[in-house]
């Protein structure tokens, strides 16, 4: 959950007394604000951080985030795009600030607050963080208006797994682990490398192309729950977050809580494919069916042979 002040909440039940401003801090110093977005199409934005609809484990979704950009003086033609922070902004005060000719409004952010100055006034706005995005480079920017569209950081996953030497492993490996290796490998951090089941082991993986997304679904799957990226852009294990909030599409944030509700898994029942074999892994009256999770195999071959 994202803790904001009393005066922010105060400030979204006034919305005309407090404009809100979308503001996209990239990793290079650029601030895109709504002096840059274009906020008569509204800000698209996708968050799976409070808004799932599936009891299924071992999910890996991504939030993401679309708009448009204003191109009108040509400034974008030549950017870079990349990895940024997306932040609501309230607006709490506003004062004057010396001469009111036009010019192009200043932007300085420090931690979560940010000042904007510019044409008489200076305006102090505290920031609620949205997540951490990758825009990539569009494939038209010439234009005047150029639409973004932007993932977050779980899109680092999609890559094939990498060897053992790369991941600086050695198989077996535990959840944990592999989980750490991944982070490191893909510049994340984790909120944490120790969870339900993180001490299980995986063989190295057989000549079939896995991707690090697949991986970090199994691992999901093993600790019963969900990988996601929160608003801080960190990684998390996690299940159904019911006292969220989120941000609606438009120009405007409303905040509501998520009403979707399910029990969280507490027992796995393990069996793969083709085999009437399982285990059962946790206790509890909530359970759920794996099959063929490479931290949770059976091994099927050694049953049989001992039986011949």
């Amino acid at each position: 959950m994202v803790t904001v002040s009393n005066a922010f909440m105060a400030a979204l039940a006034d919305p005309d007394a407090h404009p809100q401003r979308m503001v996209f801090k990239f990793d290079n110093g650029t601030i895109i604000s709504n002096e840059d977005i274009d906020v008569e199409g509204g800000v698209d934005f996708h968050e799976v951080f409070c808004s799932e609809t599936d009891l299924t484990i071992g999910l890996t979704p991504s939030s993401e985030i679309s708009f448009g950009l204003f191109n009108i003086d040509g400034h974008w033609t030549n950017f870079t795009f990349g990895t940024f922070n997306a932040y609501i902004g309230v607006m709490l005060s506003e004062t004057a600030n010396g001469s009111a000719a036009v010019q192009r409004p200043s932007i300085s952010i420090s931690n979560r607050t940010m000042t904007v100055s510019g044409n008489g006034k200076r305006q102090t706005l505290e920031l609620c963080p949205l997540g951490r995005f990758i825009a990539p480079r569009p494939a038209v920017v010439q234009k005047v208006l150029i639409d973004v569209t932007a993932n977050d950081q779980m899109t680092l996953f999609d890559e094939n797994l990498p060897s053992a030497a790369t991941l600086g492993i050695t198989y077996p490996v535990t959840a944990g682990n592999m989980l750490r290796a991944l982070c490191s490998h893909v510049g994340v951090s984790a909120s944490s490398y120790s969870f339900l089941n993180s001490t299980l082991t995986m063989d190295e993986p057989e000549t079939e192309t896995y991707t690090m997304r697949d991986v970090l679904g199994w691992i999901a799957e093993a600790a019963c729950a969900n990988a996601r990226f929160n608003r801080e852009g960190v990684l998390e294990l996690a299940w159904f977050n019911t006292t969220s909030k989120s941000f609606n599409e438009g120009n405007y944030a409303t905040f509501e809580p998520s009403w979707y509700q399910a029990p969280q898994v507490q027992k796995l029942h393990i069996r793969n494919a083709d085999s009437t074999e399982e285990a059962i892994v946790g206790s509890g009256t909530s359970a759920y069916m794996i099959q063929n999770n490479p931290f949770l195999r059976q091994d099927d071959t050694e049953e049989e042979e001992e039986s011949t």
